[in-house]
């Protein structure tokens, strides 16, 4: 069992969810990974049992009619596990004195929009008048592309010198290298270097673009940026 109580003390309470998550998912992995097991099984005791007994006008393949019953046991399974979560959420949020928490779901203050009322329903509503989608298409896929292929030209570049210098021979390194013992470790210092860099100037430059999309929630937010320093 993971220390969650020390998580959420120690990193907060979002990151205390995040695996308390995690070891609620894994935990209920269990019996629906013992029932596809024996599912499996009896799949391939079936397969092989027709193969052998040459059974005539019988599908040898692996689709039997126990496929479908699997599939319902998955979906019950699947309610099961969000219910469950839900359950499991509300009591950690009660055992850690959490009332009225922010939502993910919550509107940005810095999100611009414009604002009217519906003659209909006489309602209030919103419209997003920045195409973020084409904000992080045109802006944020190039720059990104762009770190990327830094790193890559870096990458490439000391290893180009590298082997120019292994072409060399040692009485011609040591005059163009005085100190020829750090030939061997200066790509890796220099790669290592470069991603240190590129990675700490990238993400200033996410949360930029991120805000530059305009996103509605903090959910918006937080999947935007994920997205982007993923790939890079």
């Amino acid at each position: 069992m993971q220390p969650i109580n020390f998580i959420s003390n120690y990193y907060g309470e979002k990151y205390g969810f995040y695996f308390a998550y995690l070891a609620f998912y894994t935990a209920m992995l269990v019996p629906i990974a013992i029932i596809g097991l024996i599912f499996f099984i009896l799949q391939m005791y079936n397969y092989w049992s027709v193969i052998d007994g040459n059974i005539k006008g019988v599908d040898r393949s692996l689709d039997w009619e126990w496929n479908y019953i699997y599939a319902i046991i998955v979906s019950l399974w699947a309610t099961l596990v969000v219910e469950g979560w839900k359950r499991t959420q509300a009591r950690i949020g009660n055992k850690w004195l959490m009332r009225d928490f922010k939502d993910a779901t919550t509107e940005l203050s810095t999100y611009k929009c414009s604002h009217g009322i519906d003659k209909d329903l006489k309602s209030p509503w919103k419209y997003k008048w920045i195409n973020w989608y084409g904000r992080k298409i045109l802006v944020g896929v190039p720059v990104t592309l762009f770190f990327l292929s830094l790193v890559f030209a870096t990458q490439i570049g000391t290893r180009k010198i590298a082997l120019s210098y292994k072409a060399l021979g040692k009485e011609e390194l040591k005059q163009a290298l005085p100190f020829s013992q750090v030939f061997k470790i200066w790509p890796a210092l220099a790669n290592t270097s470069a991603m240190i860099i590129f990675e700490f100037i990238y993400k200033r430059i996410a949360v930029q673009l991120v805000k530059y999309e305009n996103p509605r929630t903090d959910e918006d937010f937080e999947k935007s940026l994920s997205l982007k320093i993923s790939m890079f």
